[in-house]
C-alpha cells in the first residue's frame, strides 16, 4: 500500500472511496492519508480473515444484477454488458466473450461463457443499460436459468472479461428439472388438496386445523437442511473437486432444498447417504487442511 499507485487506485475504487481518491490526486499523500490507507487495508484484511470464503481481487470483473432482454434481440448464448470503467475502457471494448456465474453456484455447468453484443450494430437501444447483465430469454433455455436456475429478482452474477478466467470449454447446464417421482407427488398433492377443499366445505373446524398446521410450518421453518448440504458440498469439493459425482449430486440437492422441489424427509435420507459417501472420500484423501471441521 502507498508504493504502487495503480494498485492503490484499484483498491480505493473497489472500496467505494472515490472522494478519498480525488483528495489524494489533488493534494498528494501525507501522514494523515497514509494512516487512513493503513486503516482501510487492515479493515479489508480483517474482513477477509472473518469471511467463510477467500476473496480474490479481479480488476476485469464485476458482481452485478441481471435483467431480461427488454427488446428480444439477444439469441441463446448471447448477452449485453457494458460496465462503467473510470479510465480507459478499450480493454473491455475489445472483449468478445465473458464468463458468467451466479453467486453462489455449485455445479460446473452453472458457469457459462456468453458472447458479447455491445459492439454489434443494432444494439444502440441497450446503451443506457450499464453495470447490469442483460440475458436472453429465448429457447431452449433462458440465460439466467442456466446459472443454477438463477432468477432476476435479486440474484447477483459474477461477470469477468479476463481472458485468463474464461474457460476454453464449458459443460452443459445442469438439469434442475423435477424428477418424475416429484412430478407425480406434486400432481397427487394437488388432487388431494382439491378433494380436501370440497370435503372441508362442511367441516369448518378441520379447515382451521389445516391453516394452523400451515402457520406452524412456516413459523418454525429452518434452513438447516440447505446449510447441512452446503457443508457436505464444501468438504466434498475440497477433497474430490466440484466436478466429482458426489458434488454434482449435492448441487442438485441444494437447488431442491432452496426451491422446495423435494420434501424434507427425502432430502434428509439422501443427505445421510451422501454423508457416508463424503466420509469415505475424506478417508481416502486425508484431512482437509484449512476446513473448519479439520481444525
Amino acid at each position: 500500500m502507498c508504493k504502487n499507485t495503480a494498485s492503490d487506485e484499484y483498491f480505493l475504487r473497489l472500496r467505494g472511496e472515490v472522494q478519498f481518491l480525488k483528495d489524494i490526486q489533488e493534494s498528494g499523500v501525507d501522514g494523515r492519508v497514509k494512516k487512513h490507507l493503513k486503516l482501510l487495508r487492515k479493515q479489508e484484511l480483517d474482513e477477509m480473515m472473518e469471511a467463510a470464503y477467500t476473496r480474490i481481487l479481479v480488476p476485469r470483473s464485476r458482481v452485478v444484477f441481471a435483467v431480461c432482454d427488454p427488446y428480444g434481440k439477444l439469441k441463446h448464448g448471447e448477452c449485453y454488458f457494458r460496465p462503467t470503467i473510470p479510465d480507459d475502457d478499450t480493454d473491455f471494448t475489445a472483449a468478445e466473450k465473458i464468463v458468467v456465474a451466479r453467486s453462489p453456484c455449485y455445479h460446473p455447468g452453472d458457469v457459462r461463457v456468453l458472447k458479447l453484443t455491445h459492439e454489434k450494430p443494432g444494439y444502440e437501444k441497450y446503451a443506457n443499460l450499464r453495470d447490469c447483465l442483460v440475458l436472453s430469454v429465448t429457447d431452449p433455455c433462458p440465460g439466467a436459468f442456466e446459472c443454477f436456475e438463477g432468477d432476476l429478482g435479486g440474484n447477483c452474477f459474477f461477470v469477468s472479461w479476463d481472458t485468463d478466467l474464461i474457460p476454453s470449454g464449458i459443460e452443459a447446464p445442469c438439469d434442475y428439472a423435477p424428477t418424475i417421482a416429484t412430478k407425480i407427488r406434486e400432481a397427487s398433492a394437488k388432487s388431494v388438496s382439491y378433494l380436501s377443499a370440497k370435503f372441508r366445505r362442511g367441516h369448518r373446524s378441520r379447515h382451521l386445523n389445516y391453516r394452523e398446521q400451515m402457520l406452524r410450518y412456516f413459523a418454525t421453518f429452518s434452513d438447516e437442511i440447505p446449510k447441512r448440504i452446503e457443508g457436505e458440498y464444501m468438504k466434498c469439493a475440497t477433497a474430490a473437486g466440484p466436478s466429482s459425482k458426489e458434488c454434482r449430486q449435492l448441487s442438485k440437492m441444494l437447488y431442491q432444498a432452496a426451491n422446495f422441489t423435494e420434501d424434507t424427509a427425502t432430502l434428509q435420507k439422501e443427505l445421510e447417504q451422501m454423508n457416508e459417501a463424503v466420509n469415505k472420500l475424506l478417508l481416502r484423501s486425508g484431512p482437509i487442511t484449512g476446513h473448519p471441521d479439520s481444525l
